[in-house]
């Protein structure tokens, strides 16, 4: 039985991370990790421009006392693409440099 509940427990992180990444986020943290990682860039609070973040945030809490802070995975979120911790506080999405449209030029010899 023991095997069994690992087993319960490893599909139930995978559909975490699975949901995280469906949401933008990195394949490899689960959304309470990124939502305790929102919650400490802010300083504690989650913005209110977040409504479903503080309510998913709210019912963990219900749950287990402090879970979403507890859950931070520090090494991880840095491959998603919304929410990343290099990001500056108010700037959700990482912008990238414009890729170069103009074709190459010719090279002669």
């Amino acid at each position: 039985m023991r095997k069994f509940g690992r087993f319960i427990m490893n599909v139930l992180i995978s559909l975490d991370q699975l949901g995280n990444s469906l949401l933008l986020g990195d394949p490899d943290e689960t959304i309470s990790s990124r939502i305790g990682r929102i919650k400490r860039k802010y300083k504690g609070r989650i913005p209110w421009t977040r409504p479903i973040t503080k309510i998913t945030e709210a019912c963990l809490d219900r749950i287990d006392k402090d879970h979403c802070t507890n859950a931070i995975e520090p090494d991880e979120g840095k491959n998603g693409l919304v929410d990343r911790p290099d990001a500056p506080p108010g700037l959700r999405f990482i912008r990238t440099p414009p890729i170069n449209t103009t074709p190459p030029t010719e090279k002669r010899l």
